[in-house]
């Protein structure tokens, strides 16, 4: 949406994004594109695949849409981040309305997303570990940034750990069921699969880690 606007982009990291020019529709484009990507990968599940990249797709889907709902609420709740940005642009009468319903909508796209994950969840999935690599990986990458570590690392540890959360309430729903009584799901494993992680790891620390300048 930067450069359809006719503008640069001028740092592109695992956690920043900046345009030459900030404008409403850049500024919510990012979590709206987390939006988009999450339907996309719960439209790809409905082909037939493989167990492999059945929980690639449940798990990207997953992250995806859990941290753009999330970050809907929060942004409502502190009157910060883009969302909170796009109601300044606007300059709505009532704000606090506004934030209000922001917030609801926040909650309710929040509940929807659960209810698309968990039937594509199979029973017995270890959850706890995506999440922890999810937000480990984030603050790795975070620690290569070219500019102020810290708070870079603060934000990324928000990003990580608080895109799984929807995954643990989903874990801790089962588990209250008594779901924790079922065998794990037999996750497949092969060499192409870890050679392949391994590959994205590295470009993705070494690219978006350090961040790209413009």
């Amino acid at each position: 949406m930067c450069l359809a606007h006719g503008d640069r982009i001028t740092l592109l990291t695992s956690v920043y994004f900046h345009c030459s020019q900030d404008t409403t529709i850049t500024t919510a484009a990012g979590n709206l594109m987390n939006l988009a990507f999450a339907m996309i990968c719960f439209a790809l599940l409905q082909l037939r695949l493989s167990p492999g990249w059945r929980l690639l797709l449940v798990f990207a889907a997953a992250f995806n849409a859990f941290w753009a709902c999330g970050y809907i609420i929060l942004s409502a709740v502190t009157d910060n981040g883009d969302w909170a940005f796009v109601l300044h642009d606007l300059a709505l009468n009532r704000p606090w309305l506004w934030r209000c319903l922001m917030a609801l909508l926040g909650v309710a796209l929040y509940y929807v997303a659960i209810r698309l994950v968990v039937p594509r969840l199979p029973h017995g999935t270890p959850i706890l570990l995506p999440c922890l690599a999810a937000g480990l990986l984030a603050c790795v990458a975070a620690l290569f940034y070219a500019g102020p570590v810290l708070p870079a690392l603060r934000d990324s540890a928000l990003e990580g750990f608080g895109a799984g959360v929807g995954l643990l309430l989903i874990a801790r729903a089962r588990y209250r069921r008594g779901d924790q009584l079922q065998p794990e799901t037999s996750l497949p494993t092969s060499r192409g699969w870890v050679v392949a992680a391994i590959a994205v790891v590295v470009v993705f620390v070494a690219t978006l880690g350090h961040g790209v300048i413009g």
